[in-house]
């Protein structure tokens, strides 16, 4: 964005210079790019990693009756782009297959939307559920039984892979009831809408809560049925009217580089079933990648990533 449409942007929306603030403050001017206090998901040990993306700790401790034991962490970015970035650039991965809902890592891969070098990592494979097959026209998201689906099916195509199953939910457009009434998911930047003041917030949290509870009992069979040592986590979390600092606005969504606690803190839940699955190394296969830039777009756009 150039400087003359920085001002223009700013005048349009009052929040923008505070939250830029309040991003300087948090990343002491870059010097703190990623949060210092955020965990490397690479380096623990683990079979299967599934990842609810926007989901606040809060919430998951709250509504979430999966087994297994409850830890608090901390995210290492503010907004899955980023967070990828940090978790994955610069490494591959031949030992883990990679499921995802979202596109934005194959978007980071192909440096199509974003002025950044592209993110530079390999997994032995990455499913693209997001793709046309995946993808839901009704509700603009991936629903969480089609990324269970693809889920069990690497599971046993890859049995000496580590998994990671990042799923839409409860990362907006809402799919409950509540939120399809008062949401729509042809409302594409809800949380731009809702930091204008064009947006009524009265059912946000029921909306939010509901696509949290859309995804539990899915987590609840892949625990059941995927063998092995599993965590289960998030990108990160969810601002939903929460105070940010040290400039005191309210926050909406997930914006970068606001490391509050209601958006750094993500669950962290650890949970064996069964024996643990024998990990090794091969090199990747060769999968059909060529998704498409107006795709790209389309699906990103309908998640509140582009305009």
């Amino acid at each position: 964005m150039r400087p003359g449409q920085r001002i223009l942007e700013a005048m349009s929306h009052p929040w923008y210079f505070p939250r830029k603030a309040n991003r300087l403050w948090h990343q002491r001017g870059g010097r703190r790019r990623y949060n210092p206090d955020g965990i490397r998901w690479m380096d623990h040990d683990w079979d299967v990693l599934t990842i609810l993306d926007a989901c606040r700790y809060d919430t998951f401790r709250e509504m979430s009756d999966l087994p297994g034991e409850l830890a608090k962490r901390e995210s290492i970015q503010c907004s899955t782009g980023n967070v990828l970035r940090g978790q994955f650039d610069g490494e591959v991965w031949h030992d883990t297959v990679y499921v995802t809902a979202m596109p934005v890592l194959y978007n980071g891969q192909q440096d199509q939307l974003i002025d950044r070098d592209p993110i530079q990592t390999e997994f032995h494979c990455q499913i693209e559920v997001w793709d046309k097959e995946g993808w839901d026209d009704k509700f603009n998201t991936v629903l969480p039984e089609k990324t269970l689906e693809y889920a069990l099916s690497a599971a046993e195509r890859f049995p000496d892979k580590r998994l990671i199953l990042h799923f839409s939910q409860p990362h907006c457009p809402f799919i409950g009831e509540t939120g399809r009434e008062h949401y729509p998911p042809n409302k594409r930047d809800i949380w731009r809408d809702v930091l204008d003041g064009t947006t009524d917030t009265t059912h946000i949290w029921n909306a939010y809560r509901e696509n949290l509870a859309s995804v539990l009992p899915v987590v609840e069979t892949i625990l059941d049925e995927i063998e092995g040592k599993h965590i289960v986590t998030a990108d990160h979390g969810q601002a939903l009217g929460d105070r940010a600092y040290p400039v005191p606005m309210r926050e909406w969504g997930h914006p970068p580089g606001i490391y509050i606690d209601e958006i750094v803190e993500v669950p962290w839940l650890s949970y064996q079933n069964g024996e643990r699955r024998e990990i090794v190394t091969a090199p990747p296969v060769e999968v059909d990648d060529d998704h498409g830039e107006a795709v790209v777009r389309d699906r990103l756009a309908d998640l509140g990533y582009v305009d």
